[in-house]
């Protein structure tokens, strides 16, 4: 058995040997990605919002398909509403969800035939003062 398995009746690992832990200051990936580039959610806005140029080709597909002055999210938007308004369930619905929000789904409980849900517990309410608060 591996000395670094968790113990019954713990929910920890145990710390690997003095050895193998870091060192203060030292980093846990040093070979990970280099300060000042931004990671890729970043890197997809900038680029439907145009702040990253687009390659002249893609450029002209997206003033072909939707005008002149318009961001590749635009492009990708008016893309999804076709595809939308030819049976696409799921670019429909993402364009509501995104545009109006999710649908709200109103929850009825009820007990046999309708009646209040009934239990058999009691339920207490305490109120507790903080120690030295006044009685008022």
């Amino acid at each position: 058995m591996s000395s670094n398995r968790v113990s019954s009746g713990t929910s920890r690992a145990k710390r690997p040997p003095v050895e193998h832990q870091f060192k203060p200051g030292q980093s846990g990936n040093p070979a990970g990605r280099p300060p000042g580039i931004p990671n890729l959610s970043v890197r997809i806005r900038n680029i439907l919002e145009g702040v990253t140029p687009l390659p002249a080709a893609i450029k002209e597909t997206i003033v072909n398909a939707v005008g002149e002055d318009r961001s590749a999210l635009d492009a990708l938007i008016i893309v999804g509403l076709l595809q939308g308004l030819q049976g696409e369930k799921e670019w429909a619905k993402l364009l509501l969800e995104q545009g109006y929000g999710k649908a709200v789904t109103p929850l009825w409980h009820s007990g046999v035939e309708g009646e209040p849900i009934r239990t058999d517990t009691r339920m207490e309410v305490i109120l507790v003062r903080p120690k030295g608060s006044s009685n008022d």
